[in-house]
Formats: structure tokens, sequence, C-alpha cells
């Protein structure tokens, strides 16, 4: 089953989170756009979203982490993340409202308030985690069908089975990208939460080659090796060019034979 992770295109969720502080700012609701300035109700705003934002996405990963809730639905971990946020989210807004004079005659009590923020929170955290969830909740990839009898398998790595079935299970490179693998194959490309060591471990029963410390290439996917100033690179099928190591120049030669 793959794994899910709040923390996945963090940085588009972070600008999402920004645009959105800065609309409520223009907006002003809850009173702020009679009481408050736009130039601080703008910037209050925003940094009020984008710190609550922050708060729900990393009690959301520590929910994907804890056995008890790692697969439940991630809309379901997003509205309980969202919620929990709210608490603290609530408070700190409450009392920057408090200092800003005018605007807290119209505030409402402290508990109706801490209701308007969880209701935000969630009607923004839960379209977060259908549009930049992933994994864990979702249905685990189909087992492969098994092999009729007397024949060999094309191959028993583990590695294949976590691949989503969407992208097939012919495996041309596996790249890191952050805390992630991103699993390139002819259908497409796709996240996973897992160390690159522990990925070529599962892969050493395909033919591939670790040839960079950021990428893995099975042998069937390159189509060339050329020089590339200093250094040498391959290209996949695809068009996907891939760097290889100063360290494993003369292995990768010998691998393809060149």
């Amino acid at each position: 089953m793959r794994e899910r992770s709040f923390l996945i295109s963090l940085r588009r969720q972070a600008v999402v989170a920004v645009l959105l502080g800065v609309v409520l700012g223009v907006l002003g609701p809850f009173g702020s756009f009679e009481h408050v300035p736009a130039y601080v109700r703008v910037p209050l705003w925003t940094v009020l979203v984008a710190g609550n934002w922050l708060l729900v996405v990393l009690l959301g990963e520590a929910l994907c982490r804890i056995p008890a809730t790692a697969a439940w639905p991630a809309p379901v971990l997003a509205a309980l993340a969202g919620v929990a946020g709210a608490v603290p989210g609530s408070l700190v807004s409450y009392r920057a409202a408090q200092a800003l004079g005018p605007f807290e005659r119209v505030m409402p009590s402290p508990l109706v308030f801490f209701g308007y923020v969880a209701l935000l929170s969630v009607a923004i955290s839960v379209p977060a985690a259908l549009v930049f969830g992933r994994g864990r909740g979702e249905p685990a990839p189909s087992p492969a069908p098994e092999s009729p009898e007397g024949t060999t398998p094309p191959s028993d790595s583990p590695f294949l089975a976590r691949i989503p079935p969407h992208l097939g299970r012919e495996l041309l490179a596996v790249e890191t990208e952050d805390h992630y693998l991103r699993v390139h194959t002819p259908a497409g490309s796709d996240l996973l939460l897992m160390r690159m060591r522990d990925a070529v471990a599962e892969l050493a029963p395909l033919d591939g080659l670790r040839v960079h410390r950021s990428w893995w290439v099975a042998r069937t996917a390159v189509e060339r090796a050329a020089r590339s100033g200093t250094g040498l690179t391959l290209t996949l099928r695809g068009g996907l060019t891939v760097p290889v190591a100063r360290a494993q120049r003369r292995t990768v030669r010998e691998w393809l034979g060149a």
C-alpha cells in the first residue's frame, strides 16, 4: 500500500494558503473590513491563514504516522487536523484581534470564534487533501497474477508492487525528489514515500543500476549514452535525461557494453 503524506506538494500548498490569506484580508471577514485598515488587515490575515495551514499540515502528517489512524481516508484526517489546528489557531487569532483595539468590540465570544475558525480550517483542509493528498487509504495495487506452473515470473522485485496500477509495471527509472522517490514508467510518473537505498535493495532482482546518487535506471530503458561537457548522461525512452556520477562512469560503460 502506498504511503500518503500531507507534505507532498508542500510549496504549491503554501502558495495557495498565502493567496487565500490575501483574499480573506481583502474581504475582511468577522467585521475586520470595517474596523481594520487594509495595510494591517491583509498582512494579518495572510500570516494567520498561512500559520494555521502549516499547523494543520503537520497535524495531518502526524495522523498519517499513527497506526490507529494511518489507514483512514485523507479527507477524514484532514478534517480532524483542521479541527485540532483550530484550537491554537483561534487562540492566536483572537489575541491578535484583541490587540487591534476597535476590532475587539465586534468579536464574538471565544467559543463562537473557535467554531468559525474550525469551520474555515476544515473547509480549506479537506479540499486540499483531495487535491494534494496521496497514498495510504487509497486502494492497494492489485497483486500480480500468478505465473502458470512451470514458467518463471519476469521479476520478484517487491518494488514493482509499489508502483501505482495506472503506471503499469514497466519501470524505466527511479529518481529522488525531496524526501520522496519519483517513479518513471512509459505511462508517466508518480511519487512514493521511500528512501532510495531501500528502493535499490528491492530493485536488486531487476536488470538495473544506480548510476547516480539520485537515480536508478533500468538497462532496457537506456537508448544511448553521451558525453555532456566533462560528464556522461543517459537518454532513456521517452526523452528522459539522467546524469551519471563521476565514480560510476566506468561501471556504467561496462554495464552498457559501451
